[in-house]
């Protein structure tokens, strides 16, 4: 008898894009499943209203659960919302402006049943026409945290009772939640991969990523919240704890510098720079070339 899975949407915006992200669920090649929605917008909203256009197209299609909040919580809180309500043995995730690819469900099911040692599984993404991926299982911390392995929560399946287990995602996180989440559940956990694109990682107009001091601030908040993960491993390779430090702070300044917040920039430099020495160093004029490159790339492109 094959396995439910229970898909879970976290949705907030009002975007297009959900009818698109929901179709490349309820047209997969694998059956149980059920997909959740879960609407992350404030009621009375225009966006709330938008929304609920959309998902009223699917009101007599017995898969799809919607679910509104009461109040806009966050992604996070979204996930946990729809995870609580799954009836499915197996989790996986699906963002509001992404999609799954054929056959996403079908080959991680695969795998979860073949493979009982891993309570999860990833796969590969496409992104801006490129395959992005990993070889690497088991368990993944070290290059997690030094950003080698950049998993999206997209990518994600994993068994119920770990995620339960884990008590699901840190509700107080609004960026690095997959990360914060996949640290701990690598504490108990391993986790296993299929190794083709099964995800598309597509983007829309809504943008609610964090900007300025908050954005420092939660980064500073993950960091200082598994210290002791990155101690751990700088105890048998030296050098680590810089790498670490260089290659989050790096993009950061980099972030805050295009946004103009030149003071905020600085002073974080200066605060932070000591824990990531040269590294920290090299890691930001790295990041740097790296953005002028793409912005000459698509003013050209522009241009043509």
């Amino acid at each position: 008898m094959d396995i439910l899975v229970s898909v879970i949407i976290p949705t907030y915006g009002g975007n297009e894009s959900l009818k698109r992200a929901l179709d490349s669920v309820l047209y997969q090649d694998y059956s149980p499943f059920e997909v959740i929605v879960v609407d992350d917008n404030n009621p009375g909203t225009e966006q709330r209203m938008k929304t609920e256009s959309i998902m009223d197209a699917y009101k007599d299609n017995k898969k799809v659960i919607y679910i509104r909040h009461r109040k806009n919580r966050n992604g996070s809180a979204a996930r946990n919302t729809g995870a609580k309500a799954a009836k499915g043995k197996y989790l996986a995730f699906l963002d509001d402006d992404d999609i799954f690819l054929q056959g996403k469900l079908r080959k991680q099911v695969s795998y979860l049943n073949k493979n009982r040692r891993y309570d999860a599984v990833y796969c590969w993404r496409m992104e801006s026409g490129k395959i992005i991926g990993s070889r690497m299982k088991g368990n993944l911390s070290a290059p997690l945290l030094d950003l080698n392995f950049t998993p999206c929560t997209c990518s994600l399946m994993i068994r119920r009772e770990a995620y339960v287990d884990l008590h699901g995602f840190d509700e107080s996180y609004c960026r690095h939640q997959d990360f914060e989440f996949l640290l701990r559940f690598f504490e108990k956990y391993k986790i296993g991969v299929v190794k083709e694109p099964l995800i598309e990682i597509i983007g829309n107009s809504v943008d609610n990523q964090p900007k300025g001091e908050k954005a420092v601030k939660l980064k500073k908040k993950f960091l200082d919240t598994f210290s002791e993960n990155i101690s751990r491993i700088e105890r048998e390779h030296k050098g680590y704890r810089k790498h670490v430090y260089g290659k989050h702070y790096g993009p950061l300044m980099v972030k805050l510098l295009r946004y103009g917040d030149l003071k905020l920039a600085v002073t974080t430099y200066f605060r932070e720079a000591y824990k990531g020495g040269f590294m920290f160093w090299l890691e930001f004029v790295y990041q740097i070339i790296l953005v002028l490159k793409k912005h000459t790339t698509n003013r050209q492109g522009n241009q043509s």
